[in-house]
């Protein structure tokens, strides 16, 4: 029969083959390998011997790099096989990494590499321009304390203790009693601002105010700080030699150049012709004058006088009452 294989005669090498038979002939066998798809074909990245083996094994793709896990960077060379290996829990570094706080404080600054070292400078923002201390507290510019004193504060009620013109104590009351006020016995005055406060404005005689007949004259002026005043005066006329007076009239008077009226007090008018060179003098009644701003009180004089000259002086004083 054609093509037929009858067996395998001696001296045949021992061990078996694979294959197709290729002739014919009693005792005659031969044998072609099959080809090896893998050695004809090899895979991309696989690498195959001359008798079939693999030999290498390189993924598709893949460069010399270094790779990185959550937990373990790993780097390959150009044939897919690790180099190495090193513990890391964040991705590689490349190029320029800038690093900004914000907030009370800022900073900024840049670094390059894997491993970059970045300084920083922290600038604390400006919380208080003021500095001082308060209740123990210092605090500087920033608003940082940089000092402090412990405070004693009330732990209850304080026992408070008058004393003066009026006495008494206690801690949610007081039973007050206003001591009997004492004079004085050495001649002294009361100092400004104080009860029995006295001020005085005085024309003498020989420097009397010339006067005009039937007008007003100021003689002089006080300046009574705010209170409550008595004001009085005395009042003179100086007339000349030959000078005759048929009306002297003064006042206490709020307004420069007038006369206060009757039922405001501080006022006298005498009517009555007197001999030539003859005036009056006569004391003005007390003018309560209460203000609460300063205000000046003036001591007025009227005369009707014919022939020659007169003039009026006088003292005006005023005492603090309150």
């Amino acid at each position: 029969m054609a093509n037929s294989v009858r067996g395998v005669r001696s001296p045949a090498p021992a061990g078996s083959y694979v294959g197709r038979p290729t002739g014919t002939g009693p005792g005659v066998a031969t044998f072609q390998p099959l080809p090896n798809p893998y050695l004809q074909t090899p895979q991309a990245g696989v690498g195959i011997s001359a008798n079939g083996q693999v030999v290498s094994i390189k993924p598709s793709g893949v460069s010399a790099a270094t790779y990185q896990g959550s937990t373990t960077a790993f780097t390959i060379n150009a044939e897919g096989q690790v180099t190495g290996t090193s513990a890391t829990g964040s991705t590689p570094i490349t190029g320029t990494i800038t690093v900004d706080i914000t907030g009370d404080g800022t900073a900024s600054g840049t670094g390059a590499g894997a491993s970059p070292t970045i300084s920083l400078t922290l600038g604390l923002a400006t919380v208080n321009s003021d500095t001082g201390t308060i209740n123990g507290v210092t605090t500087n510019g920033k608003g940082l304390v940089t000092a402090n004193v412990n405070q004693n504060y009330l732990t209850g009620n304080q026992t408070v203790t008058l004393s003066g013109y009026v006495t008494g104590s206690g801690t949610t009351a007081i039973a007050a009693t206003v001591v009997k006020v004492q004079g004085v016995a050495d001649a002294s005055n009361a100092t400004a601002g104080d009860v029995g406060e006295d001020m005085v404005a005085s024309v003498a005689f020989g420097s009397a105010i010339g006067m005009t007949t039937n007008t007003i004259t100021t003689v002089t002026t006080l300046s009574l700080t705010a209170g409550d005043w008595d004001v009085w005066a005395t009042l003179g006329f100086a007339p000349a030699g030959s000078t005759v007076l048929s009306r002297q009239s003064g006042g206490l008077s709020l307004s420069s150049g007038g006369l206060p009226s009757a039922d405001t007090g501080g006022r006298v008018d005498v009517f009555a012709t007197y001999p030539a060179g003859d005036g009056a003098i006569f004391s003005l009644g007390t003018l309560r004058v209460n203000v609460s701003t300063t205000t000046n009180v003036y001591l007025t004089a009227y005369g009707t006088f014919t022939v020659s000259t007169c003039g009026a002086y006088g003292r005006l004083e005023a005492r603090r009452r309150r």
